[in-house]
């Protein structure tokens, strides 16, 4: 039910370490990571860091689905039904060309009652700048360089799942982050609150309307941008 893996070293830049900590009950699922690391925006994008959905259902469902296969099918058809994220909050990465050491923690929990599910997650990341700043001159102008100096971003989400029958599901959801400029002081903070229905009307027929509401920064950060939505759409398997 629980496994920890914990590494430490010491590399150019200092001394680094590594946490890895899982644990399960019956009705909960725990994760706790930290890592640190030199790294790019690129090698970011090409090999994206998260908190796996499914990998934390996957500890979840174990003790009632032990065979594999069938519990990566009930985790996909939950998370189909209850529309969940493929991955929880965690920290965005910025457009630069310049390299970084960064310093992040995470944590989620999953939680499984009789009709409800509710998953909650934090996350905070450090980074510090480790190439100079005007290999970021093209791409943030002469006035922005010190922007991505050393930067701080902190999160967390809430997500609730409450099912009100065999077919029919209700999501609430709120998520917030702040990313912050250590070296200018500037921060940008951003909100989104959703609730959805889902329901499922036949085997391979589906339907979802969902009301949203999305804040953040706009015009360059001196202005807010605030959107809210109502939407509704029918999905088709085949």
């Amino acid at each position: 039910r629980t496994r920890v893996e914990a590494r430490a070293g010491r590399h150019y830049y200092g001394d680094s370490y590594f946490l890895s900590a899982n644990h399960r009950t019956r009705r909960t699922a725990w994760s706790l990571n930290y890592s640190d690391a030199v790294t790019n925006t690129r090698s970011q994008f090409l090999l994206p860091s998260a908190v796996d959905t499914a990998a934390m259902l996957d500890s979840l469902f174990l003790s009632a689905f032990p065979e594999p296969e069938a519990r990566r099918q009930a985790v996909e058809a939950y998370m189909r039904a209850t529309g969940l994220p493929p991955t929880l909050a965690d920290s965005i990465n910025y457009f630069s060309n310049r390299y970084f050491l960064q310093k992040q923690l995470r944590a989620a929990v999953v939680l499984r009652g009789s009709r409800t599910r509710a998953v909650f997650s934090v996350f905070g990341t450090r980074r510090n700048a480790l190439s100079v700043a005007e290999a970021d001159s093209a791409l943030l102008g002469p006035s922005s360089l010190t922007l991505n100096d050393n930067t701080e971003q902190r999160g967390a989400s809430a997500l609730w799942n409450y099912r009100l029958d065999g077919k029919t599901d209700f999501n609430a959801s709120i998520e917030g982050n702040r990313v912050k400029s250590l070296t200018t002081g500037i921060f940008r903070n951003h909100t989104q609150t959703r609730l959805s229905l889902n329901h499922q009307f036949e085997r391979n027929l589906s339907g979802v309307s969902e009301l949203r509401r999305i804040t953040g920064p706009a015009a360059g950060g001196r202005d807010k941008y605030v959107e809210n939505a109502l939407s509704a759409g029918v999905l088709m398997q085949f």
